[in-house]
């Protein structure tokens, strides 16, 4: 064996190397695509949406974005799929153990409407895909892996409250969440026509913090108020 050939890694080895930053590149246009790209489909909806926009604006080609992605719905279903990771991710794990369930409740809707509040494009999101009744979301095993921990977690705190009985029996955590979601959301995705048709600013943060104390207490005001079907 020569000096020379001593030396020089084996491929093996090379290619070993430079895996770590190669992984790390993939996720870096893999981020910035799915960030183009979810701007797009807000705006322009699926349909409107152009995968050759996309790549320019992004900054990486068209070839590329095929490579990660394979075609058009699959990106979009990439970018609800992220929207769905980030909405859920916010509500934090609450050990109602050490803050009772009332309060307990109180940090589940609040972060609730912390994570739309911050971005509220996730709202124009879902509203364009349930205007497509749910067709390309269908197929995705996401938001099925991501919403039972966070029902479970609803249900933990609606259990632990009817066990020291401050909530009325009865509760279903699907249910509540639905409840909650419609009181919180609606404020958030109808803010230009309701600022318009009420009068006043609805997007404004003096309002939403108002509209959050308010959704809060009327959600554990239904948890708290005795049944009138024979419950607690």
């Amino acid at each position: 064996m020569t000096t020379d050939q001593r030396k020089r890694p084996s491929a093996p080895k090379a290619e070993l190397a430079t895996r770590p930053r190669k992984t790390r590149d993939a996720a870096l246009a893999q981020a910035k695509i799915l960030d183009v790209a979810r701007g797009h489909f807000v705006s322009q909806g699926f349909a409107g949406a152009r995968v050759d926009e996309i790549a320019a604006e992004s900054g990486y080609s068209k070839a590329m974005l095929y490579h990660y992605y394979g075609n058009k719905e699959n990106l979009y279903v990439a970018v609800l799929e992220e929207v769905y990771r980030h909405f859920v991710a916010p509500h934090r794990v609450v050990n109602v153990a050490d803050v009772g369930p009332v309060r307990a409740l109180e940090a589940f809707v609040r972060e609730g409407a912390a994570s739309v509040r911050k971005d509220p494009a996730i709202l124009n999101l879902l509203a364009i895909e349930n205007l497509n009744e749910a067709a390309y979301l269908r197929g995705s095993t996401v938001p099925r892996a991501i919403y039972p921990p966070l029902l479970a977690q609803l249900k933990e705190i609606i259990d632990a409250g009817v066990k020291e009985g401050v909530f009325r029996a009865g509760i279903d955590a699907v249910h509540l969440y639905v409840a909650l979601s419609s009181v919180l959301f609606h404020a958030v995705s109808n803010r230009f026509t309701l600022s318009v048709t009420l009068g006043t600013d609805t997007a404004s943060d003096e309002f939403l913090d108002r509209h959050v104390d308010m959704s809060v207490a009327m959600v554990v005001g239904y948890c708290t108020t005795p049944s009138r079907t024979g419950g607690n």
